[in-house]
């Protein structure tokens, strides 16, 4: 019984390393894939700063703070701004030395707190033409004349 169970752990030993060299050259023909994903959607949303090409830009690189700059300059033109601000506030957050992210997040939050400004109440007409203060009805028309 001995003899056979030796080569039933030889056996299994081989066909474990078999399984564990050949997952490791797939991970990194995948590794090698996204990295060539990535680039490649990090060069179309630098090439046509678009919402849609940086937003798949910014799902393959979620850490990288130009690429999410990038997705906020493309928020910010198409005027959805508040999401404009919080993407460049992520970008900062992940590099605080980012250079143009603080004038873009200042300029951003002038544009939202002029939008949320009330506006110029409408001029009431009425209290500057005097001549608008007449009513007039058909309740007594032989006082009015038209």
């Amino acid at each position: 019984m001995k003899s056979a169970a030796r080569p039933l752990c030889v056996t299994l030993l081989f066909l474990f390393t078999a399984w564990v060299t050949s997952a490791h050259p797939a991970s990194a023909s995948g590794d090698a894939f996204a990295a060539r994903e990535r680039a490649r959607y990090a060069a179309l949303c630098r090439t046509h700063r678009d919402l849609d090409s940086c937003s798949d830009a910014v799902r393959w690189s979620p850490g990288d703070p130009a690429l999410i700059a990038d997705l906020a300059d493309a928020l910010a033109r198409v005027g959805r701004l508040p999401e404009a601000l919080r993407d460049y506030r992520r970008a900062e957050a992940l590099e605080p030395g980012m250079r143009g992210v603080d004038a873009k997040i200042k300029a951003t939050e002038a544009k939202l707190s002029e939008r949320r400004a009330p506006k110029k109440p409408a001029v009431d007409h009425a209290s500057v033409d005097p001549a608008a203060g007449k009513r007039y009805s058909n309740a007594d028309p032989e006082t009015q004349s038209h």
